[in-house]
């Protein structure tokens, strides 16, 4: 008894927000940048699109409940940083800033699918040091 081999590609719809920013031709298999000369083969992943857009500083678009959600890693009531009245001094209180700050940019980062060196842009860093004053 012959085995038949019925196995197909799977076909899918072009679902990720990634393809707003690609024309993908189907008789060679090419995903073209419509920002820039960039293409390559579509393997069935969207993974490289999506870093090539990173490259560009384009990001996936974040509904408004996660900006929330990010934007409460970023509030200070201000309050525990006002009072120094557990005895601690101006350095002590600066380095627990620091490190919730820190640990702020960390969730900020995870939450809304940042890229790491984000942290380095010269305009996020005079902000926050606008804020830190």
């Amino acid at each position: 008894m012959a085995l038949e081999n019925n196995s197909r590609k799977r076909k899918r719809d072009n679902i990720s927000w990634v393809w707003k920013f690609f024309e993908y031709d189907k008789t060679t298999e090419i995903a073209k940048c419509t920002r820039c000369s960039f293409s390559r083969k579509h393997n069935n992943s969207t993974t490289y699109l999506r870093n090539h857009l990173a490259t560009l500083y384009i990001f996936e678009e974040k509904s408004q409940e996660e900006l929330k959600i990010a934007a409460a890693f970023f509030s200070d009531s201000g309050e525990e940083y006002s009072s120094d009245s557990n005895g601690e001094s101006n350095d002590e209180i600066s380095e627990n800033k620091a490190m919730r700050l820190k640990e702020k940019l960390t969730n900020f980062l995870v939450l809304t699918n940042q890229p790491a060196s984000l942290i380095e842009n010269k305009n996020l860093i005079r902000h926050i040091n606008l804020h830190q004053k």
